[in-house]
């Protein structure tokens, strides 16, 4: 699965990207050093429990991207089925670039998941059933501040 990371950490401003389950675990890492997998797991708890308060604020309705701006960095957070996609980047990052970057390692483990042990089990919440295409946005939240408070989008 690491081989899926190659094509978004060659997007321009891209630092690192990590792929994590459902129990945040991470399966697939390519980052480098302090960014290792067992940072970027707390990382992945502290994150989903600011998406489960926004869920509890916003009704439960469910996201698929959350993108968090500091002053010194990108956090970018993409909801795949029951797995994850954690990026770390530059403030430089060609964000349309990562965009279709993560749309084809979406794909890929979608792929993978529908042909892997325990298919049958797992639900299609990050993208539209057969159509690879995202869903539709449910909402999106803002915030924002001066200095390095981050901005914060989440859909």
């Amino acid at each position: 699965m690491n081989e899926y990371l190659t094509g978004i950490n060659d997007v321009a401003g891209v630092v690192g990207s990590a792929v994590f389950d459902a129990a945040n675990q991470c399966v697939a890492h390519a980052a480098p050093s302090p960014y290792e997998p067992i940072l970027l797991s707390q990382v992945m708890e502290e994150l989903r429990s600011s998406i489960d308060y926004l869920n509890y604020i916003d009704d439960g309705s469910p996201w698929e991207t959350l993108i968090v701006n500091f002053e010194g960095g990108i956090v970018y957070l993409r909801k795949v089925d029951d797995m994850s996609i954690l990026v770390l980047a530059q403030p430089t990052l060609n964000s349309a670039m990562l965009g279709v970057a993560l749309n084809v390692v979406s794909l890929k483990l979608q792929r993978g998941q529908a042909s892997g042990p325990g298919a049958a089990s797992r639900s299609g919440t990050g993208m539209a059933s057969g159509t690879g295409a995202p869903r539709s946005s449910t909402g999106m939240i803002s915030q924002s501040g001066m200095g390095s408070s981050p901005s914060l989008s989440m859909s």
